[in-house]
């Protein structure tokens, strides 16, 4: 089903006018209009401009494996599958990414490094470039809207017992089809076992929704 398609069924099986749409929707009834005579072909209707006229009509959208789209009501069908939309992976031995990399675990193990509590980690003169053991996070966009903003909380164990949980924020937009890598953590010192935690992101609507499927990484240790 088309947009247009699905926005003239949804308008007869609720009773409702153009002008209500307008109104709750904050889109010009020309560019209603223009969608439902056809002279706004489907490629040109912005992902933003669907999710606020079906919005319009207190609904929100799915997206179907074969492109079409249906209404469904606010909290159903892309809740549900809002782990879909951003694929994260882990991959280890990856080079430093100076100008990508999270700065609160980096933060963190210096700290933990400074303390004593953890050692054999090299993070005190902060020299990074020259080094391949860093883990990398991809942030991959599967969804056809915008992500502003990703955040989760790492929580690793360490073998020697420390334990961190570290809250992290990706403030970089990410748009459809495009992906995003940033150097995540250190491959060294004892063995580790890094875990997501409240992994969510938020859209360009200004909606937040729930990474259900995150990774989880086990370091073996530093054994040289």
């Amino acid at each position: 089903m088309t947009f247009r398609d699905a926005l003239e069924r949804e308008i007869s099986i609720q009773g409702i006018s153009v002008a209500e749409v307008v109104q709750k929707s904050k889109v010009s009834k020309g560019t209603i209009y223009n969608i439902l005579n056809g002279t706004t072909e489907e490629a040109r209707i912005r992902a933003a401009t669907r999710r606020a006229i079906a919005r319009g009509c207190d609904r929100d959208i799915e997206v179907l494996p074969d492109g079409g789209v249906i209404f469904v009501d606010p909290g159903q069908g892309r809740l549900a599958n809002s782990s879909e939309m951003v694929q994260v992976s882990l991959t280890p031995f990856c080079p430093f990414r100076s100008e990508a990399h999270l700065p609160e675990p980096f933060d963190w193990l210096h700290a933990q490094e400074e303390s004593g509590r953890l050692t054999g980690l090299k993070t005190v003169d902060r020299v990074f470039q020259r080094r391949e053991d860093f883990l990398e996070l991809t942030l991959s966009n599967l969804g056809d809207l915008d992500i502003v903003k990703v955040d989760f909380t790492l929580h690793v164990v360490f073998d020697n017992g420390v334990v961190g949980d570290i809250s992290c924020v990706v403030h970089r937009l990410i748009k459809p089809a495009q992906t995003l890598r940033h150097t995540v953590f250190l491959m060294g010192g004892p063995g580790y076992h890094l875990t997501f935690s409240q992994a969510t992101y938020t859209d360009e609507d200004d909606q937040s929704w729930q990474i259900s499927q995150v990774p989880n990484y086990r370091f073996e240790g530093d054994l040289t």
